[in-house]
Order: C-alpha cells, then sequence, then structure tokens
C-alpha cells in the first residue's frame, strides 16, 4: 500500500486463479518432486500473509477471497497468528476512511473470504470462529459489512449459507458460544424467528466447489428444529443478566407454542436469580402485552391464553419502587399499557384522553406520598421532560411551588423542555395574564433577560404576546425572535408583517422567507423582495437549509405582479439561478435567458465569469476568490440551462439575419476581450 503496482489487477487476478487450480488439479499434472502441489502453493500463500505488516493486509483486500481458496490452511494460519500478537496488524483492514461521497474500509475481502470458506464444511469451524474474534475486536463503522453480519447470514436459520449439515452446524454455535460467549450470544438470538428479518447473499468461492449447486432447499422442520436446538444452547448457556433475559422476552412471542411455552418456564423458575436494574424486561413484558392486546383480531395476535402467562411474569417483575411504576410513562412519546389501548373501536382523542389521564393520575400519587419536591426531582430523569412538564402543570397550582419550577430556566439541560412544556400549558389554561404575573413574579427575583424570555418562547405566536414584550428590554426581545420556531402563518398580513420585520432584525433570514412563502399573495412586493435578496445574499444566523421549491414559488408569484421591476426580477433569477437552473426546477431563469439570447455584450460577461480571457490581468474589478467561484459556477448553470437559439421566436421559427447579427457581435466581443 503506498506504492504503485506493477502489475494489473487483471493480472494479481489471473495468477491467484492459477495457484486455486494448481492447487486443486496439480497433483494430476505429475510435476517433478516428492511435494504435492497444494503444499507448493501453501507455501506461496504462507510467505505472502505470515507475519505480513498492517499495510500489506490493507492492500491485499481486494485479492483476499482468491488468495483465501487458493489456500484456506496458509490463510487460517496467517490470520489467526495476526490476531494472537499485541499489535494485531491485520485489524488495520478495518480503520475506516473518509472519501468524497462514502466512507471507506478495507476489511471487505477479508470478510467475503471467510464467507466464502464457510460455504464448505472443512472450513466452516475455522472461518466462524475466526468471524467471531474479528466481531469481539472490530472497531465499527459506517460501513454494513461486519463480521457479525457475516456470521449471521452464515448460520441464519432460514437462509443458511454452507454445505454443513443440521448438526455440524449446531456443534459449531455451541463451540462459538463456549469460546467467545458475547459473539456468541449475539449471533443465536439472531437465528430465533423476527418479523422483521431479511437475508443477504454470502460470497462464494470461484473454483472450490465449482461442481457444486447453491441452490439449497429451506425444509420448514429443519427451520423450526433450528429455532428449538438454539433455544436450548441460549437456555443452557443463559448468565441470569437482565438484558439477556430482555433479549430472550422480546424473541419469545414469535417463536412456537411449545418453544414458547419452554423459554417462559424457564423464565419463571429462574426469576429469583435474575437482578433487575432498569427493568427492562418488565418494560419489554409490557410492550408484548399490549402490543398483542390492542390487535387482538390480527393473525399474528397471541391468544389472550397465552398472553396471561405473559401477565403473570409482568407482575414477577413489577418495581416494588411505586415511582418506577410511574416513571415509565414520561418515558415515550405514547406509552404502552399492559390491557392495550390502541384499538380501533376506540378514537384516537379518547386514546390520548386515556394516557394523559393514567399519568396525571400516576403523578398526583407520588405528589400525595413523596411531596412536591420528588416530583421536581424526577425531571432529569424522564425521557420526554416536555410531556413531563404538560402533565405536571395540570397538578401543581401553588405559586411558590411554579416559581421553584421556574428555576429550570437557568439550566441548559433537557429540564429546560420541562419547565417550557409547564409554562406553555399553564397558559392555556390560566391564560396569559397568569404569564404575566409570573413574569412580574421572576423579575423581582432577579431572573436573567435571557431566562424571562424563555417564558414565551413556547406561547402561542399572538399580537397580544409580542405587544407585551415590545414594552420589555431589548435583550428579552432579542432573546425571544433568536429562539422562536416561527409558526405565525395565519395570523392577519399586518402581524406576518411585523413577524417577518423582527425576523429580519435577528439575521433569520430562512425563516422570514419560509413565512413568506405562506401564501405569498398577501405580501407586498417589496417586502418579498427584501427578503429573497437578504436570504440569498447574507448568512442567516440559524442552523437551516434554504426550500429550493418554496423560492421557485416564490419568485413565479412575483413574476405575476404588475409592480415588478424587469430589473429586479433579473436580479432574483441570478440570486436564486443554482435552484432555478437545476434538472428538476419547474420554473425557469426566462429573464436571465431572454437577455442572453437579446444582448450579446450580456452573453459575452456571462463567457468571461466561467472561462478565464487571455487579457484577464487588464481587469480593474476587486473580488474575493469566494465571490468569483459563486459567479463561475452560477453563470456555468445559466449556459448550460439556456436551450432557445438567439432569434427564435414561440413557434420556433428562427430569424436568420438577427441570428447572424447576433452571432458577429458575439465573435467581435469575444476577441476584443480574449
Amino acid at each position: 500500500r503506498g506504492t504503485e503496482s506493477l502489475y494489473s489487477n487483471w493480472c494479481r487476478e489471473g495468477l491467484s486463479q492459477s495457484l486455486i487450480l494448481v492447487g486443486l488439479y496439480g497433483d494430476s499434472l505429475n510435476f517433478q518432486g516428492s511435494f504435492s502441489a497444494q503444499e507448493w502453493v501453501d507455501s506461496i500463500i504462507k510467505e505472502l500473509l505470515f507475519d505480513a505488516p498492517g499495510k500489506r493486509w490493507v492492500s491485499l483486500d481486494s485479492s483476499m477471497p482468491l488468495i483465501a481458496e487458493a489456500s484456506p490452511k496458509s490463510f487460517f494460519e496467517a490470520v489467526n497468528n495476526s490476531l494472537s500478537r499485541k499489535d494485531k496488524p491485520i485489524m488495520e483492514m478495518f480503520v475506516e476512511e473518509e472519501s468524497r461521497l462514502f466512507p471507506m474500509s478495507h476489511h471487505t475481502g477479508l470478510l467475503w473470504a471467510l464467507e466464502g470458506l464457510a460455504w464448505s464444511p472443512e472450513y466452516l469451524y475455522q472461518s466462524s470462529v475466526i468471524l467471531s474474534k474479528l466481531s469481539l475486536l472490530d472497531p465499527g463503522g459506517k460501513l454494513a459489512n461486519r463480521p457479525i453480519n457475516s456470521l449471521k447470514e452464515i448460520f441464519k436459520s432460514w437462509h443458511y449459507q454452507t454445505f454443513a449439515s443440521f448438526e455440524e452446524r449446531i456443534d459449531i454455535l455451541e463451540g462459538i458460544l463456549k469460546k467467545e460467549y458475547e459473539i456468541g450470544w449475539t449471533l443465536l438470538i439472531s437465528m430465533l424467528p423476527d418479523v422483521h428479518s431479511v437475508a443477504e447473499p454470502t460470497h462464494k468461492m470461484r473454483w472450490r466447489l465449482f461442481d457444486e449447486s447453491y441452490d439449497t432447499k429451506y425444509i420448514y422442520e429443519e427451520i423450526w428444529d433450528t429455532h428449538s436446538r438454539v433455544l436450548n444452547l441460549l437456555i443452557n448457556y443463559f448468565d441470569f443478566s437482565e438484558s439477556r433475559l430482555t433479549e430472550l422476552l422480546e424473541r419469545s412471542e414469535y417463536l412456537s407454542t411449545i418453544d414458547r411455552s419452554t423459554v417462559l418456564s424457564f423464565i419463571k423458575s429462574n426469576l429469583s436469580k435474575v437482578n433487575q436494574k432498569d427493568y427492562s424486561a418488565w418494560h419489554s413484558l409490557r410492550n408484548i402485552l399490549s402490543n398483542h392486546r390492542s390487535h387482538p383480531d390480527a393473525k399474528w395476535a397471541l391468544s389472550e391464553k397465552e398472553l396471561k402467562n405473559y401477565e403473570k411474569l409482568y407482575e414477577l417483575l413489577k418495581p416494588s419502587d411505586p415511582i418506577e411504576r410511574v416513571l415509565w410513562m414520561f418515558n415515550e412519546h405514547w406509552p404502552r399499557f399492559p390491557e392495550g389501548i390502541e384499538k380501533k373501536d376506540i378514537p384516537i382523542r379518547e386514546q390520548e384522553k386515556l394516557v394523559v389521564e393514567r399519568r396525571i393520575k400516576g403523578l398526583q400519587g407520588i405528589y400525595k406520598e413523596f411531596g412536591f419536591e420528588k416530583l421536581k426531582s424526577l425531571v432529569g430523569l424522564v425521557k420526554e421532560p416536555w410531556i413531563y412538564g404538560v402533565a405536571l402543570a395540570q397538578i401543581v397550582n401553588k405559586e411558590e411551588e411554579v416559581i421553584s419550577l421556574c428555576d429550570f430556566f437557568k439550566e441548559k439541560d433537557h429540564s429546560h423542555q420541562f419547565v417550557q412544556g409547564f409554562i406553555f400549558k399553564k397558559s392555556l389554561t390560566e391564560g396569559l395574564e397568569w404569564i404575566y404575573n409570573i413574569y412580574s413574579k421572576l423579575k423581582d427575583r432577579g431572573f436573567e433577560d435571557n431566562e424571562l424570555a424563555s417564558l414565551f418562547i413556547f406561547l402561542e405566536q399572538t399580537t397580544a404576546v409580542w405587544n407585551f414584550l415590545e414594552k420589555s428590554s431589548d435583550s428579552i426581545k432579542k432573546e425571544y425572535w433568536s429562539s422562536i420556531t416561527p409558526h405565525f402563518y395565519n395570523l392577519p398580513v399586518e402581524d406576518r408583517l411585523f413577524g417577518i420585520e423582527k425576523l429580519i432584525e435577528t439575521n433569520r433570514f430562512i425563516s422570514a422567507f419560509d413565512i413568506c412563502y405562506h401564501d405569498p399573495g398577501e405580501i407586498p412586493s417589496a417586502k418579498l423582495i427584501e427578503v429573497l435578496e437578504k436570504t440569498a445574499t447574507r448568512k442567516s444566523d440559524e442552523n437551516m437549509c434554504l426550500d429550493s421549491y418554496r423560492a421557485e414559488k416564490i419568485i413565479e408569484n412575483l413574476e405575476e405582479r404588475e409592480d415588478i421591476d424587469r430589473a429586479d426580477m433579473i436580479k432574483l433569477e441570478w440570486l436564486y439561478l443554482p435552484f432555478l437552473a437545476s434538472y428538476g426546477s419547474m420554473y425557469k431563469p426566462h429573464l436571465l435567458h431572454e437577455e442572453l439570447a437579446n444582448d450579446p455584450d450580456f452573453f459575452i460577461e456571462v463567457l468571461k465569469w466561467v472561462y478565464k480571457s487571455e487579457k484577464e490581468e487588464e481587469t480593474t474589478e476587486k473580488i474575493s476568490d469566494e465571490q468569483m467561484q459563486n459567479r463561475a459556477r452560477n453563470a456555468y448553470g445559466l449556459l448550460r440551462s439556456w436551450k432557445r437559439i438567439p432569434g427564435m421566436d414561440q413557434s420556433n421559427k428562427i430569424y436568420t439575419d438577427y441570428l447572424w447579427t447576433w452571432i458577429n457581435k458575439v465573435r467581435a466581443l469575444a476577441t476584443e476581450t480574449g
């Protein structure tokens, strides 16, 4: 690696294939000497790979499948030797590098080599053990080609990709589980049935199994037997950890009735040995119960008789802590209840109401038993702080407790979302006067301006709120307009214009642009032009992207107006040219196209922006390199999008005299400007 090869890839591939064929059929050619043909090939591959540095492993990536097929013996020895060394040079193949389009790694050939050899029963065990070691050492990356995925495809119960027999596969799986428990467990769990499972083809050797048919017949009885044997291995080697108990439960619902009964009975008998920490198994059981009871008529739904067995485990695993039994409702947007509520015969609004009632009831119990401070301390533990805040707003009413919760405005973590959800709900139930009163109390207590502004950020965006803020300090107003997510599309046009102006003042040009897009016909032309120009020429202080479709629709709306100067429209077409000249654009920069056809001077000016002139040093215009690049890019896009010949009318008739006049003028100007 890092040097230029003297020989082409074709040459290297042909040489590798020749070694494979010599190893397979060389003895029949009666070579002179006492050694066998395969031993001769083994010695060559051993010299190439054994004790090879990382760079050599990397450089041989694409050749690795054929090298391994030429000498499986030397290949396995070299890989195991490299993995046994302290520095493990072979792992350099897994280092991921960034490239222009996609990340690059150099381990794919190694995985293909092991997948190809795994088709042979003779090499399946060695390939599998090496893949399990590589899985443990795998640093991970963006590429989907990972050692563990190769293992899963080789042993997939309903699409295994090896010629090894059923018993051979099971024995090897047990061997992996003994040698590399972590990887073995992951592999075996993946072999249990799953509704979302898909299969990918693995690499195949080119010559060693040439006469074999890969048209494998997968028999249901063997698939079910695989599930049963794999389940027995998992049970026999179960380490009683909570995470693995959860995995067994999550896969159990897709097992056969007999296998499901086996695993549930085993779990029930051994629950006392499992140390619960995060109650993941309990949560998993609740999801199973909710899913099947919410869709009882579905073909995949388990019977209520079987669900009762899950419910017994659910009750046995239920946390003794009353807070744990409530907190889970605030860890997901739509919590699942064990009795199931997502049913066809219950309207969505009724389902939402039930969820809210459960949440409030749970928090009321904590409030009554443990008090306000306990509720406040739970803010940092929930995964959906906004929802927690909305629910708490319907329980906490004492002013001193409300003020206490507003202390979270001082925090920068997700508790900030909690208090904003709390205030948002209070504004709906108590009204704006309540908000203004809290604002006054917080101001008297010395809250900072940015903290006071946070009171209003998630309120309904109305003129009442804006008028109140106009009486506050400049820093509060700036913080508010810099932080809100603008959605005041339905306000009267005068109010929208006020909001747009405020967004412009805080350099939020893309947000102002988005507001203009909603019913642009109501926005005055001058304001639309201002927003479009500033959006295209100034940096917006927000992490947003400009929507090309919206830009096209606004410009199209402007074109239909009578109070727009042609020069303004041409300027806008130039500013938004990357969008308008793109392949998928519905609106084309036809005014600029007309200028090209009507004005040879403009055409030459555009040409000069794309192609360097021989007289370039004579220019007096001073612009930055970035401006020059942007101008060149726009000019090239304009020329590429221009499809009509000068002198052609709408009926496609060409006026020859006009065309020749245009051409002669352009040629004269081109010569003059170099």
